[in-house]
């Protein structure tokens, strides 16, 4: 994120707002001054924090000591305070502090209030730090062993007899799980599955199998899987596990020494037995994240979960594929494995507040006529903007560059966003660590049969529609969609959402012409001038360079002319004192 002052104004009027509701829950009914400025709002112009040496991204990041932190609500000059909730314990400042920048923390990442539930699992306990182990429920009976330690313990029975003694018993093991430490989960690669999660084609295929949404095949759900991971690592949702699993390995110790030594409370010889059981214990790191696909299983309805844990299986190059999908698993199935609870596990990236205000966005100020055209006509430079081709090598769709000149494509664009009978697509663009929602309008091709898209995004601070590209490829634009979250599901397998009741699979199946590429004619006349132009400019530069290098070597050669002549010169003249000392 930039440390423009600007665009940090704008995050700060963000986290103002989601922490209204946090204030609110709190029983503080007066969060906004006469101004419309909330409490934080205000703490930050007042102590004119809203600086580009002191970035948002730094202050709030997972890497900063919340102590650190410069934003202390606390110590603003108007005396505001930051209230905790009732179920929350007596804290000194220094504990205040840190449970201030994680509630500020979540409203940055998430745009809204946490919850109390999340307050609660998570936040409170990385305040007060509590040491406290959780385990599952099936697991919280058993005994914690020593770490690496290893004990004897006679399991003699009094009445054994060693004519009668059965054969040593295999060997026999039991395990706990405890939960070590919590982290935010770190990718090495730009966030999304692909480079840092392997998953199997057989892990895909199965899935497909087992959820209730249709995917047309399995490449589809992949790419969907895959930038679903991204949304959740953008919003700081998936969080890494570390647990200490403790094994221990019971066997019959037959050792002769060993059995000789060990006696019972009676002094009874235990050789009789064949000697004690023997007790190992081992202890390994497991460490988990978890990631939320917005996926339901088809039997239950329940969440679809993905279960991530370290690549062992698979070779890893320059450090890719670090993770691997390990299964899918509902937050029961979670939770008794793991003892992760249903509150700590990931929430739904497609439901946060800030995502279904985007999704919410008022399109209607888009089709405003004069501000579409100055769109198009003014503030579009439409040479520059990014067109996105298909990456297939599909033989099957015929692919073709068209040439068209800029008014031409005006008028095409200005026809086909005032056509009701084309929908705005929203569709998930995900880039640079962040993710948003772009509005796809379907533009004709007068004549040609022919239809592209133009997605626009409009500005939360101001606003403002701007052009972000053109979508050249139906599939591209059809997985982009689908990742909206819609139930774009229909018998054509394309998808209908809140498009007025028209099917988005209807709009895509427009597209019938795979485009290589649009060329705009009077950009390559201009363009073909700017390079006439440095042309010219560079040969003027060579015919300048060339006559100081003739300066120069005239220069030189009128040197050496001298240089030989003063020579010449200076040769006579010893030749001539030579002469006169012979006479």
């Amino acid at each position: 994120m930039s440390s423009n002052p600007r665009v940090q104004l704008a995050v700060f009027k963000r986290i103002d707002a989601a922490l209204s509701t946090y204030y609110q829950r709190c029983g503080h009914t007066n969060y906004y001054n006469a101004r419309g400025h909330g409490v934080f709002l205000q703490y930050i112009l007042d102590e004119e924090l809203n600086d580009k040496d002191i970035p948002i991204e730094t202050e709030l990041s997972d890497h900063n000591d919340p102590n650190q932190c410069a934003y202390k609500i606390t110590n603003s000059k108007s005396g505001a305070v930051f209230p905790l909730p009732s179920y929350a314990p007596v804290m000194d400042s220094v504990h205040k502090d840190r449970f201030m920048f994680y509630v500020l923390q979540y409203c940055y990442q998430h745009g809204e209030s946490p919850s109390d539930d999340y307050v609660r699992a998570t936040i409170l306990a990385r305040v007060l730090a509590c040491p406290q182990t959780q385990t599952s429920q099936a697991q919280k009976q058993k005994p914690v062993h020593n770490t690496n330690a290893s004990v004897d313990v006679d399991t003699k029975n009094d009445d054994d007899d060693d004519s009668k003694a059965p054969p040593p018993p295999p060997t026999q093991t039991d395990s706990t799980l405890q939960r070590v430490s919590v982290r935010r989960f770190a990718p090495r690669y730009p966030p999304r599955a692909h480079l840092n999660i392997f998953t199997a084609k057989e892990s895909t295929k199965l899935l497909n199998e087992i959820v209730v949404e249709h995917f047309d095949n399995d490449l589809i759900l992949y790419y969907y899987t895959d930038i679903s991971t991204a949304l959740q690592i953008n919003d700081g949702q998936m969080q890494l596990y570390e647990f200490k699993s403790e094994h221990n390995t019971n066997a019959k110790d037959t050792n002769a020494n060993a059995a000789a030594a060990a006696t019972d409370n009676n002094g009874d010889d235990d050789k009789k037995d064949g000697g004690a059981t023997r007790t190992t214990t081992t202890t390994t790191a497991t460490l988990v994240s978890i990631v939320n696909y917005d996926l339901h299983f088809a039997r239950t309805g329940e969440s679809v979960y993905g279960v991530i844990v370290p690549n062992d299986n698979v070779k890893v190059q320059q450090d890719k594929w670090m993770w691997q999908v390990g299964e899918y698993a509902s937050a029961a199935q979670i939770e008794a494995k793991f003892g992760i609870c249903a509150n700590e596990l990931p929430r739904s990236s497609r439901q946060t507040t800030w995502y279904q205000q985007q999704l919410a966005q008022d399109t209607s100020t888009l089709l405003v006529p004069d501000t579409l055209r100055a769109m198009v006509e003014k503030e579009t430079d439409w040479a520059s903007v990014q067109q996105i081709k298909s990456l297939k090598r599909n033989v099957k769709m015929a692919k073709i560059s068209i040439t068209l000149s800029r008014d031409m494509w005006h008028e095409f664009v200005l026809t086909s966003f005032a056509n009701d009978a084309l929908p705005l697509v929203p569709v998930v663009v995900n880039k640079n660590n962040a993710h948003w929602i772009e509005w796809v309008k379907l533009v004709a091709i007068e004549g040609q049969n022919i239809y592209v898209g133009v997605a626009c995004k409009r500005n939360l601070h101001d606003g403002k529609w701007s052009v972000q590209s053109i979508c050249l490829d139906r599939g591209d634009l059809y997985n982009k969609h689908r990742l909206v979250g819609h139930d774009t599901d229909d018998d054509d397998g394309g998808g209908g959402g809140d498009d007025g009741g028209v099917a988005v699979g209807a709009v895509l199946d427009l597209f019938k012409t795979s485009l290589a590429e649009i060329k705009f004619s009077d950009h390559e006349s201009k363009d073909a001038d700017r390079k006439m132009t440095v042309l010219k400019q560079q040969i003027r530069s060579q015919q300048e360079s060339i006559v100081r290098l003739k300066e120069t070597i005239t220069r030189m050669r009128n040197s050496m002319h001298a240089a030989a002549v003063a020579a010449n010169v200076i040769q006579q003249q010893q030749q001539q004192q030579q002469q006169q000392q012979q006479q």
